[in-house]
């Protein structure tokens, strides 16, 4: 067996579907195809834990992690990084991006409590620019949870992993 010069992966979890990634794996596959480039495996998976700024999708073996893809990079993608090796930076999830850092200046908010209330998370969330839509967003794909039995909510092991370093 002949292994891959690279192999994408893109998330067919419940939060990247919902945001079309099916349609990207599917026209991610057929530029592939069309283009002959054999050497190129696409494979969908589940979580890859980026729910929240998903649809997401990574190349390896360069470990290039993209985010918020839509329909219209995957030519970009496909030209720019499949075919001459140069990642599409403007589409990378880094965590020097700004959106990012956004994202873990809340998290570094809340990382420090013990537990906080979701009306206090949703301030501190709309402080820095997001929604009660986001928060809950972020609820429901665990990086923030409810301890079983409680009402109050900390961030969980998943959303520690991701923002606390």
């Amino acid at each position: 067996m002949k292994l891959p010069k690279r192999h994408v992966f893109v998330c067919l979890a419940k939060y990247c579907k919902e945001n079309k990634s099916e349609a990207i794996y599917d026209r991610l596959r057929a530029l592939v195809r069309e283009r002959g480039l054999k050497e190129i495996t696409v494979t969908g998976c589940g979580s890859v834990g980026l729910c929240d700024v998903g649809p997401a999708l990574i190349v390896y073996p360069e470990g290039v992690w993209y985010v918020g893809i839509k329909e219209q990079d995957l030519g970009e993608i496909v030209e720019q990084h499949l075919i001459k090796g140069q990642p599409v930076n403007r589409l990378r999830l880094r965590p020097d991006h700004p959106e990012e850092e956004r994202r873990r200046a809340f998290y570094n908010k809340l990382i420090p409590r013990e537990d906080f209330t979701g009306d206090e998370a949703v301030k501190l969330a709309e402080q820095d620019g997001f929604s009660a839509d986001w928060v809950e967003l972020q609820i429901n794909t665990g990086f923030l949870e409810a301890p079983e039995g409680e009402r109050n909510l900390r961030v969980s092991n998943k959303g520690k992993a991701r923002y606390g370093g």
